[in-house]
């Protein structure tokens, strides 16, 4: 239960207190090794990266296979997103970020809500040390595609874990999800609009969907903007 007298904050993961981009790039080279350790390819990797740069997203590892004319199958594209999801991630938090949280830390409750493979964002969050700033963290993928954003059921869960008062507030990076079922729920919520960040060119499709404050990074971000 939550014994803090200001709202509880609680944060996305990717583009909001971390580089997304530096994530794939991880992975995509953990990757790249097994494709070079098991086929002696080199440069899987470096391809990947490239695919992702130019826009590509979700069959990064199939284009990557026929730019290096790997032959590919259902078992191996299957095998490389387990390898990139499990990999333990060489990341870290935004310097703005730390920041931030250094600057809440024992003023309120802070939690983690985040979509995603479970096993990727539990993994982020471990390799962020997100367990020593925020006390309760929410993955949605535990309830499959019913627990992912714009559902509720995440926020429902953060509010009966810690309950409070003060209200709470989200910061998050996707105006297409991220904010609307805090809203209904009366939360406050933030939009992390990063340059370079995967959602940073995407608008709010309705005002049910804008966030209440928009900021380009946590560094201008106070505990009264949160209220």
């Amino acid at each position: 239960m939550s014994s803090r007298s200001g709202p509880v904050v609680v944060l996305d993961l990717d583009d909001t207190v971390f580089s997304e981009r530096q994530y794939a790039v991880s992975g995509f080279k953990e990757v790249g090794d097994f494709v070079q350790r098991q086929f002696g390819i080199r440069g899987f990797a470096e391809t990947s990266i490239a695919l992702f740069e130019s826009g590509v997203r979700g069959k990064v590892f199939d284009r990557a296979c026929l730019e290096l004319k790997l032959p590919t199958s259902e078992t191996l594209i299957s095998a490389l997103v387990q390898i990139y999801r499990a990999h333990w991630p060489s990341i870290e938090l935004f310097a703005d970020a730390r920041a931030f949280l250094r600057s809440l830390e024992g003023a309120v409750s802070l939690a983690v809500l985040s979509d995603g493979p479970l096993v990727s964002q539990v993994a982020k969050a471990r390799a962020l040390g997100m367990q020593h700033w925020c006390s309760v963290q929410i993955f949605t993928d535990v309830w499959g595609p019913a627990g992912w954003k714009p559902a509720e059921i995440g926020f429902r869960q953060i509010q009966a874990f810690l309950p409070s008062s003060a209200g709470y507030a989200y910061i998050a990076d996707n105006p297409l999800k991220d904010f609307i079922a805090p809203k209904e729920l009366g939360w406050r919520t933030v939009r992390v609009r990063r340059e370079g960040g995967l959602y940073a060119p995407l608008e709010a499709e309705s005002a049910a969907a804008a966030a209440d404050l928009e900021l380009a990074d946590l560094s201008g971000l106070r505990l009264d903007d949160l209220r």
